[in-house]
């Protein structure tokens, strides 16, 4: 592609800090503006699989990137070598990609284990040990509770659910939320399980640049969910919260 040409990206900008004024949003998550799209011309249309049917009825060009379904997370950065082609700069992403590799570097193991569920609509789901979250808790050097063999989140009987978080040291929460308020009630399912305090490891998405991050610097990411639970400090991206049964 030249400088001439346009290119539309569909991601979720609110997610991402450190964005340009000059990058617009063309909606957010799965509520894509069609119409501000068409707009714009592009060229070339870059999203995910799960946006193709919702742009079928546009007939540019798209690269459709499923950059989630790396189990690594160096595999997922490496999507900078993509771009690279894309836009012709080659040689800049693999300069990029070879900063990441070679700052990759695993902190010392810890002897804590670490769960991770989710409950949707009363269905608890707990990542396969072959996922992108598993390895990158195991990469930080921490055991990973999750089930064996599995690429993907497995459904998990209440019994089940019940042993996995009783059986980890903390549980890792990802929060979707914009603050902490009403993170009590968001727990309510985990803490009705937890047989004691409920020792959470805390990353709110919208707080902190863990999405940005976890590509561009993934080795940060690692060293520094390894020095929480090592210092029980608050890092960049985790700190640690014990919810009251």
């Amino acid at each position: 592609l030249g400088a001439e040409n346009k290119v539309v990206g569909l991601f979720n900008k609110s997610r991402v800090g450190n964005v340009s004024d000059s990058v617009k949003s063309v909606g957010e998550g799965s509520e894509i503006d069609i119409e501000q799209i068409i707009s714009l011309n592009p060229d070339l249309i870059i999203c995910n699989s799960y946006q193709l049917e919702a742009l079928e009825m546009i007939g540019t060009a798209k690269l459709f990137v499923d950059d989630f379904n790396e189990s690594s997370p160096l595999c997922k950065a490496s999507v900078i070598n993509l771009f690279g082609a894309v836009f012709s700069k080659r040689g800049k992403s693999k300069s990029i990609f070879d900063s990441i590799v070679k700052s990759y570097v695993k902190p010392a193991l810890l002897n804590y284990s670490i769960g991770q569920l989710n409950n949707f609509g009363g269905v608890w789901y707990q990542p396969g040990c072959e996922t992108y979250l598993a390895n990158l808790v195991k990469d930080a050097g921490l055991q990973m509770n999750c089930v064996e063999g599995r690429k993907t989140s497995v459904v998990l009987s209440q019994e089940e659910a019940l042993v996995a978080i009783n059986n980890s040291d903390y549980l890792l929460f990802f929060d979707w939320e914009k603050t902490e308020e009403g993170l009590s009630d968001r727990l309510t399912e985990a803490r009705r399980l937890s047989k004691n305090n409920l020792k959470i490891i805390y990353c709110n998405t919208y707080q902190s640049e863990f999405f940005q991050k976890s590509i561009l610097v993934p080795g940060k990411i690692i060293k520094d969910l390894n020095k929480v639970v090592k210092t029980k400090k608050e890092g960049e991206f985790f700190k640690i919260i014990n919810l009251e049964k």
